[in-house]
């Protein structure tokens, strides 16, 4: 049976077809010849005695003495010299049939039917395999080689879909920060200038930050229309003064730290010297870090910026109840809320893995631990080579 599963189609029908053929032969044969042999013997028995003329012997034989039995037995013998090899020949070519479906077609015809309910179901996590050298096992293999491509191309898409659901939600969540501090900023002009006690410098100076912020929103706008994936976001470094960005530092944290109703501290121990970095990120790193920071700390938090070799780093702590076990594990995966607090719908589950990608693409790091005396504790470091 193996030698025919692995012939072809063509050829294994032939071979099954002239088989059966041949044994059909060999068998009519064989019936003919045993029935003729009973035929004879039966006639042998009402043989009666020969007659002798001068050149030929005449047995005679007469057919009035045959038993009943002998007669229907002859009967018979005559008919089925006539059927048995109609039999014969049907008969085998039938099996011939059967034994081709049955070794050749209903396995992989089975295999291939499963393997497309499979895919109507939207199922392509599954192994079709067919082990033969014929067309249908070419066939089964061709199958399996589009599943594996289905698969991959399924894989792919969601894939993408992930990535750009991951980009969106990175996209909502970095806007709520310069919005927030437009915001602010807003509401303070509208309920100071009408009184006059603001100066045209302090106004001008507030208006600059508002289009900062303005500019800023208009980067995130750009880099994520460009951007296919989170970490396809480009960093661009640029030369900038280290006390003028935690001036814009701080300014910015205010506004978040009055909507909070929270109190916050920077300490500064990097001197007056110009850094290269790329502020954008480093703003949306920081400020994402602090949101997270003033939503779960109860009274205040704390900044601390100093340099570590090529890194600019910053530690953020607060004084709440700090990570649990499983956030230690699991809060720089994207979308990652822990359970054990009360997390309001605005919160994506974003901050922390938007500021780990970011860390890196800016060639640092982030890690995440809890303060010996209470609270969380995040250390960023953001790479100043170029």
């Amino acid at each position: 049976m193996d030698k025919i599963k692995n012939m072809s189609l063509k050829k294994s029908f032939f071979f099954l077809t002239l088989s059966s053929l041949i044994i059909a032969s060999v068998l009519t044969t064989v019936s003919y010849i045993l029935l003729n042999y009973i035929y004879h013997s039966i006639q042998d028995k009402y043989l009666q005695t020969p007659l002798y003329t001068e050149t030929i012997t005449i047995v005679q034989n007469n057919l009035n003495q045959y038993s009943d039995f002998d007669k229907v037995l002859i009967n018979i013998i005559s008919t089925l010299q006539l059927i048995l090899p109609l039999v014969f020949f049907i008969g085998l070519l039938l099996l011939a049939d059967i034994i081709f479906y049955k070794v050749k077609l209903k396995i992989p015809i089975e295999i291939l039917n499963k393997g497309a309910n499979e895919i109507s179901n939207n199922n392509l996590d599954f192994y079709l395999e067919y082990k033969s050298n014929d067309e249908l096992g070419n066939l089964c293999s061709a199958f399996e080689k589009m599943r594996l491509q289905l698969n991959k191309n399924n894989i792919k898409m969601w894939t993408m879909i992930d990535d750009r659901k991951q980009l969106n939600a990175a996209f909502s969540h970095d806007l709520r920060n310069p919005l927030t501090v437009l915001k602010g900023y807003s509401d303070y002009l509208i309920k100071y200038m009408p009184t006059g006690k603001l100066s045209d410098k302090k106004i001008l100076s507030t208006a600059q930050l508002m289009s900062e912020h303005i500019n800023r929103i208009e980067y995130y706008v750009n880099s994520m229309s460009n951007a296919q994936r989170l970490e396809e976001l480009v960093i661009t470094k640029s030369t900038s003064s280290i006390n003028a960005f935690v001036e814009n530092l701080d300014s910015n944290i205010s506004i978040l730290s009055k909507q909070a109703g929270k109190s916050f501290k920077i300490t500064n121990k990097v001197d007056n010297i110009n850094v290269l970095f790329d502020e954008n990120i480093i703003h949306r790193v920081i400020e994402n870090i602090i949101s997270n920071a003033f939503r779960y700390a109860k009274n205040k938090i704390s900044i601390l910026i100093y340099l570590e070799q090529e890194f600019l780093t910053f530690v953020i702590e607060d004084d709440g109840v700090g990570f649990s076990e499983e956030s230690i594990k699991s809060a720089l995966k994207p979308f990652y809320k822990d359970k054990t607090l009360n997390n309001n719908n605005l919160n994506f589950g974003m901050g922390l893995y938007i500021s780990k990608v970011l860390c890196e693409k800016h060639g640092g790091s982030i890690f995440i631990e809890n303060n010996p005396i209470g609270g969380a504790k995040i250390t960023t470091k953001f790479s100043t080579k170029g």
